[in-house]
Parts: C-alpha cells; structure tokens; sequence
C-alpha cells in the first residue's frame, strides 16, 4: 500500500522541466528513463519497488548499406506498492555491425518497456503526455511547483505561526490590526517586531498579504453579520 505523502506525489502533475522533445525522425516528447528511475527512488524507495523482465524478443536484423538495424520487443514488469505493472516497449539499433545494432535495440525496448510499465502509476512517469490535447495534460510549468515550496515553507516556519497567533490574540477589530501591523505615525508595529525579522526573507512579505489582510478581512465581514 502507497502512504499518503506517496499518493499525493503520484497524483501530482509532471514538471514541466522534465519533459523533453521528441528526437529526430521521431514523435511525441517524453521523459527519460533514468528521469523515471531517479523519481521512483524518490517516490517508492530504494528498497520499495523493483524491474522484473519478463521477455526480451528479437524481431529481425537487416543490412542497409554499410549499416545493420535491428528490432526488439521487450516486456517488463514493475513491482511497488503491494502491486504491480506489466508495459511493453520497442527498440531499434543500427550499428557498423550486427552485435553493435541489436545492443542498441536491446537497450532500447528494455528502457521503453520499463517507462510503459511506469506510466501505470501517473503522471510523474509520463502518463501525462499520453493525452493528445495539450491544454488538457496535467502539466505543472512551475508555478504550482513553486507555491507548494512557498507552501512549505511556511508551514514549518514557527516565527511565522507565532506571530499570527500574536495578531488573533491581540486584534478584536479591523482597526486594532491596522495599528497592531504598524501605526501610521511610527515604525514600532508588527513590522519592526524580532518574529517578523526571524521569518525567512524570501516569503517574509507574504506575511502581510496573506495573514494580516485575510484577518482583517474576516474581521469586517464579522461586523457587517453582527
């Protein structure tokens, strides 16, 4: 069974980063195998998910010109979460010589039938890119990825906590936040208060936005009910 913090990761939507573009002679982007490897170490665990194979076929070698091209098949199986996952991939190799061409192929499907088998768990392995309309894949260009840091930042920043808890406990009204946060004749508000400078300085002016004015708020609004 995935934990909760593992399903929230699987649901989450691919970093955009991560996408590559398709290689030449060649359609549809996707997501490198030792991109999926590294996540799935992550994500499940060194020791909590592992690759079985079970086939690895060789459809043919041909000569063209001064070349060799082969094709494989190849069937793997991923063990994680009590679970698993079968996917089927393809390789094609070309090489001065036959050896050179079929390991090519080999390495191929074996990464290719790994990535099919990934996919089965979400986005983070490229599901994502299997929706042919664009607008609707579960795409995060960074932004969402940016306010989850900002997110937990903020949750494991105590300075933060205390000092909000500060502004409830003492403010009843609107205007007791107004002059708890800063009088407009001086500088010895909230603003000048030592828990305010302990907050870390790349979110420490979200602390107004998104504390002060929201408390304000909530204090208007209670007054117009009452």
């Amino acid at each position: 069974m995935f934990s909760d913090q593992q399903l929230n990761q699987l649901r989450a939507p691919l970093e955009k980063s991560r996408i590559k573009p398709p290689p030449k002679g060649k359609f549809g982007d996707y997501v490198e195998a030792w991109d999926c490897i590294r996540v799935a170490n992550d994500i499940f665990g060194f020791d909590g998910w592992s690759l079985e194979r079970l086939s690895m076929d060789h459809l043919g070698t041909a000569q063209d010109g001064n070349k060799y091209v082969s094709y494989y098949t190849a069937c793997y199986r991923i063990h994680a979460g009590g679970k698993f996952a079968d996917g089927t991939g393809t390789g094609t190799g070309y090489g001065k010589t036959e050896g050179e061409a079929r390991a090519d192929a080999v390495k191929e499907s074996e990464s290719d039938g790994m990535k099919r088998a990934l996919r089965c768990y979400g986005n983070q392995f490229g599901l994502a890119l299997y929706e042919k309309d664009k607008s609707k894949r579960e795409i995060d260009n960074g932004d969402e990825l940016a306010k989850a840091r900002i997110k937990k930042q903020i949750e494991e920043c105590k300075p933060w906590h205390e000092l909000a808890k500060s502004m409830v406990d003492l403010c009843a009204t609107p205007e007791a936040v107004e002059n708890w946060w800063g009088p407009k004749d001086g500088d010895t508000g909230a603003r000048r208060c030592d828990l305010f400078f302990e907050i870390p300085e790349d979110i420490r002016n979200l602390f107004f936005t998104t504390e002060v004015q929201t408390y304000r708020a909530k204090l208007i609004k209670d007054q117009a009910a009452a």
